[in-house]
């Protein structure tokens, strides 16, 4: 590129962000497919399975799922699950994940539910249930983010109303939960906000999911929010004030302003997305199911952009592959190796080897 037209590219790129999109600097020299991973004995299925690393072990966070026995629960069905392992080395496939178990031995939720929630929950299930029979509130969240300095997790979620039905759910709104005692699991804390549940940052106000791969970078959350077609856009907050809404600020393509409504598209990505920094590239890496093309990686140099054209990492064989999530506790080689999983009936492991341009 001469010299005369980067520079007309960087005009138009400040002028224009989300139009712009930067060269591809990413080669994908090999997939090795690892097969499906092992589940643990007391679940049947289930989806989701972004993760973070804990307290040394690689945490993974599940959305729906089935358990084998319903426990303390009024059935088998459970909103969101986690899983662990200390198995870090996936070169040979992921083994050992351990799944917490309630009282009675089954498997049991990781996100809490408030009581409205819970009383909420129990009214609508069962064979004398209120109606609509078979509604529910479920928390669908992320992996954990460390904040090292205050030595927590930080996990974004969903809070997610969903009648009987296919598709038939929408977020209520998003917010953050934390994790300080691992056995004792994350906590939903109440929030400054003028959301009518408590726990709860952000509703109607921001476009979309505002809970998509959250970043921890110099002293700042980071969030995506991947309206449904639409583009994702970035808001971040300083990390002493994640839980106070004011705080928040939404990147306009040249600066971070207070209103939502003017934070601007970035990158074409998914609300399962998982964003983070690939040493071996020099890069932030964002890695996600394109539903028409398959599991595909972009770069940036700052998270705010411009960040590359997408790179085909890997098209399941599956025609129903969903979500596309790349594991960074599990990485090797500073990131040249990369492990992706995605859900197709049951959750598949892959390893992938980079190469930079």
């Amino acid at each position: 590129m001469s010299l005369r037209l980067e520079t007309g590219w960087l005009l138009a790129c400040s002028l224009v962000f989300s139009g712009c999109k930067a060269a591809a600097d990413m080669d994908v020299v090999s997939v090795e497919h690892l097969g499906e991973m092992e589940e643990p004995a007391s679940m049947e299925g289930r989806d989701g399975g972004d993760s973070g690393l804990f307290r040394g072990r690689s945490v993974w966070v599940f959305g729906d799922g089935v358990a084998t026995e319903a426990g303390t629960y009024p059935s088998t069905w459970r909103n969101n699950t986690m899983s662990w392992t200390e198995d870090l080395d996936a070169s040979d496939g992921l083994s050992g994940l351990v799944q917490p178990e309630d009282t009675a031995g089954a498997a049991k939720e990781f996100f809490p539910r408030t009581e409205a929630e819970e009383t909420f929950n129990r009214a609508h299930s069962g064979e004398s249930c209120e109606e609509p029979c078979g509604a529910r509130y479920a928390v669908w969240g992320s992996g954990p983010v460390m904040d090292e300095a205050r030595d927590r997790a930080i996990l974004s979620y969903a809070l997610i109303y969903a009648e009987p039905g296919p598709w038939n759910f929408h977020p209520v709104g998003t917010s953050l939960a934390l994790w300080t005692d691992f056995d004792e699991g994350p906590e939903r804390p109440e929030v400054d906000s003028e959301m009518d549940e408590p726990t709860l940052l952000f509703g109607d106000d921001v476009r979309g999911h505002l809970s998509t791969a959250p970043v921890v970078h110099e002293e700042h959350l980071y969030l995506f929010g991947c309206p449904e077609g639409g583009s994702c856009y970035l808001a971040r907050a300083a990390l002493d004030e994640i839980l106070v809404r004011q705080a928040w600020r939404f990147y306009d393509g040249k600066q971070w302003r207070s209103d939502a409504s003017e934070g601007k598209g970035i990158m074409k990505g998914s609300e399962n997305m998982t964003v983070h920094f690939n040493a071996y590239l020099d890069r932030w890496m964002a890695v996600y199911m394109n539903w028409g093309k398959g599991i595909v990686g972009r770069t940036a140099e700052q998270l705010e952009g411009p960040w590359s054209r997408e790179v085909l990492i890997y098209k399941p064989e599956e025609g129903e592959a969903m979500h596309g999530f790349a594991h960074a506790e599990l990485a090797e080689e500073d990131g040249r190796i990369q492990y992706i999983s995605y859900v197709a009936e049951e959750i598949k492991l892959i390893r992938v080897e980079l190469e930079r341009r």
